[in-house]
């Protein structure tokens, strides 16, 4: 098995290591999208934030960086640096607890009405016995 292509500065995409141009992308995908899409896609591309980048440091699970970087991709930042310098990544999966542990259990259904109780005010008239 060939080791993964390098992706390209020019934002390569590499899909079972093979690598595609981005221009090649653009060009295969864009038969396949509305005027009005390209277009939106257009103007959020030029609002990006070219001169901010988002440095995140030694982050305990995957999810707070995920949480980053959608809260990156939210305010337009385009760069982000990631360093793991004192904590490993990822972290071997904690211990699943259970969630009621020691918790009361759930509380019992009410019973049903009686038949001759009156109906809720939204409720369909019930049809004659």
């Amino acid at each position: 098995m060939q080791p993964p292509a390098a992706a390209s500065p020019a934002a390569d995409l590499v899909v079972d290591g093979r690598a595609y141009p981005a221009p090649a992308v653009v060009e295969a995908l864009t038969p396949h999208l509305l005027p009005a899409r390209i277009e939106r896609m257009r103007q959020v591309l030029d609002a990006r934030l070219a001169s901010v980048a988002l440095g995140v440091e030694d982050l305990h699970h995957g999810h707070n960086g995920a949480a980053c970087l959608r809260t990156a991709e939210a305010f337009g930042v385009q760069d982000v640096v990631a360093a793991e310098v004192r904590n490993a990544y990822p972290l071997p999966p904690r211990p699943q607890r259970a969630g009621t542990q020691g918790g009361p259990p759930w509380p019992p259904s009410p019973p049903p009405a009686p038949p001759h109780a009156l109906p809720h005010p939204a409720a369909p008239p019930r049809p004659p016995a």
